[in-house]
């Protein structure tokens, strides 16, 4: 009876202990990964219409006046109907038809200000805006009315935030700062800016183009899935619940080490890295996510704007070739213009290389000219693609 009980209680403390072992510390899962082997972009060109990925498109001019003026847009972010940018000093909310909305701007240095933002994400089942401002170590949360609800300070100065889920945030810390065991650290709070976890990634030596700068690094959210990307790190990461961190992709460049990817996007049919650098040349390269097919979108010809050097062939409407810049939770496309570039490009020939499309110059009655021709019309046009099916449960049409 006694040894019955011995072995019961010995059984019980082995399960107790391998409990602990993988529930106090979360490590970064490998066994499910995807290898994405992008070399082979770089002998693979490839054109792709628009018409094969999206329905339409829609030209949105943001609304110009003295409350909603923006400087240099660091961050664009769609929610439902509502489109959010900011720049260093303010955030400011339009609808999607570019009408001004509201407007925050708290600069300061007291509870409910800040001195700049240098991140911000949305909580849209609660209408709530996430502002980062790294100068003071803090996040502030307001409503979409601009009204001051709570704010949290954060220890050292992380690179970007990023909402998990509505009970979770998350602070990420990319290599080289802050961080000398590895080369992206995660640290996960909750809605009271109580600390939850830490994350440490495994060790990895940075790329040497990267000397001693800090690398960017981004989230992207798509069909509620939240993943991570980071200048010199060889993986794409999936963060979860309870402060998971699982590695979703790996990346590697089979014979071409000096391959360098400096950012990513996701959609739900398409990885794409827009920016990658390659013998001092600009790669804009593609992922097929079902196939796994890497392709390289550029035209490479010497007699266009540089940003109609690649990009998906414009064939809905015969303008300029789509480059994406971001996309929404729920699968559209976003890029954006400024508007004195586009009336330098009206004057250059658009070129759908090896396509039957005859765009040759913008006609006259495309309807990018109207927009252009509207005066004290200074901000960013932003260009939506709508895609063929929006991804089920992830759009929340907001209204202010």
């Amino acid at each position: 009876m006694f040894l019955a009980q011995l072995k019961c209680c010995y059984t019980l403390l082995i399960i107790l202990i391998l409990c602990f072992v993988n529930c106090s510390d979360p490590q970064e899962k490998h066994d499910q990964a995807i290898e994405l082997d992008i070399a082979g972009a770089l002998k693979n060109k490839k054109e792709i219409k628009l018409s094969q990925i999206a329905e339409s498109i829609q030209y949105i001019p943001l609304e110009t006046n003295p409350r909603c003026i923006l400087g240099k847009i660091r961050k664009v972010h769609l929610a439902g109907a509502l489109i959010f940018v900011s720049d260093l000093k303010d955030l400011s909310i339009f609808n999607t038809q570019g009408q001004f909305i509201n407007r925050i701007s708290k600069n300061g240095r007291g509870p409910g200000e800040y001195t700049n933002i240098w991140d911000f994400d949305v909580l849209p089942e609660h209408r709530l805006i996430f502002v980062y401002s790294d100068r003071l170590s803090k996040v502030v949360v307001y409503d979409y009315n601009g009204s001051f609800k709570k704010e949290f300070h954060i220890h050292s100065i992380p690179s970007k935030i990023a909402l998990v889920n509505d009970r979770e945030w998350v602070a990420t810390w990319p290599y080289p700062d802050f961080h000398a065991n590895g080369n992206h650290r995660f640290s996960f709070f909750d809605f009271d800016g109580r600390h939850l976890s830490d994350h440490e990634g495994d060790k990895m030596i940075a790329q040497s183009e990267m000397g001693s700068a800090t690398s960017a690094s981004r989230f992207n959210r798509i069909a509620g899935t939240l993943t991570y990307f980071e200048q010199g790190l060889n993986k794409i990461l999936e963060i979860g619940d309870q402060g998971s961190v699982n590695t979703k992709y790996t990346l590697k460049a089979t014979g071409h080490d000096d391959l360098n990817v400096l950012t990513y996007l996701e959609t739900r049919d398409h990885i794409f890295f827009p920016n990658c650098i390659y013998r001092n040349d600009l790669k804009r390269i593609a992922v097929d996510k079902n196939t796994h097919e890497a392709f390289d979108l550029s035209f490479h010809h010497s007699n266009v704007n540089i940003r109609l050097k690649a990009g998906f062939v414009n064939d809905i409407d015969q303008g300029y070739p789509f480059l994406p810049q971001g996309v929404s939770p729920d699968g559209r496309l976003f890029g954006f213009f400024e508007v004195l570039d586009l009336k330098d490009l009206t004057n250059q020939k658009v070129i759908n290389p090896k396509s039957k499309i005859k765009s040759g110059y913008l006609k006259g009655d495309h309807k990018i000219r109207d927009l252009l021709d509207k005066p004290d019309s200074d901000n960013p046009i932003l260009m939506i693609l709508q895609p063929k099916d929006i991804i089920p449960g992830a759009e929340n049409k907001q209204n202010i």
